[in-house]
């Protein structure tokens, strides 16, 4: 078969096919791509050991992790904290070939909690010149809170969540190209034939 412009399609599929069919004989990788941290994460190679019936080590990076998934429990922590399965317990359920993740997501999540929070019924408040409040709460004067402005300029750059990489930007020099300095605060000097 020839290229032309109506079956380009077709010919990238069969040129391409040998291609993807390789990708069949390779052993699965199990990976954690950490979308749902929040920072600039990169994603690693995560390796998952199954130790008893269910309670798993995940490797990443060096460490080991203990997760248990009936317990809903990992020693990194942020299952238990955040009620939310975090990457370590991703990475047992993509071993484990589970893809309905919600029973491990806390009941606080779904929707019908939700719902049941606004199933008791809402009642009207009263106008302001309705309200009975005691004497000593009327008599009480709220002021707004003592806020002192920082001296100096405020600060351009956000301050960075302690899950996100610092920035290791060095200075380049614009005279000289040496990093550590910039044109101003450089020592070298032109010579001029």
């Amino acid at each position: 078969m020839h290229k032309s412009d109506k079956n380009e399609f077709m010919y990238l599929f069969i040129a391409l096919r040998p291609l993807v069919r390789e990708f069949d004989l390779c052993r699965p990788v199990v990976v954690a791509n950490g979308a749902h941290f929040g920072g600039a994460y990169k994603g690693t190679y995560v390796s998952v050991v199954q130790s008893t019936e269910c309670i798993y080590s995940v490797y990443e990076g060096g460490r080991r992790y203990i997760v248990c998934l009936e317990r809903k429990n990992c020693n990194c922590g942020r299952f238990q904290l955040e009620k939310i399965p975090c990457a370590n317990a991703f990475a047992v359920l993509k071993k484990k070939n589970i893809i309905d993740i919600h029973p491990h997501y806390s009941d606080y999540y779904k929707s019908a909690a939700l719902a049941n929070t606004y199933e008791v019924p809402m009642v009207p408040m009263l106008d302001k010149e309705d309200w009975s409040a005691p004497e000593f709460v009327l008599e009480e004067i709220v002021l707004s809170p003592r806020y002192k402005r920082m001296d100096g300029r405020l600060r351009k750059i956000r301050k960075k969540n302690p899950d996100e990489k610092t920035s290791t930007k060095t200075n380049h020099c614009g005279r000289c190209g040496q990093e550590g300095h910039n044109r101003r605060t450089c020592s070298f000097e032109r010579r001029y034939c």
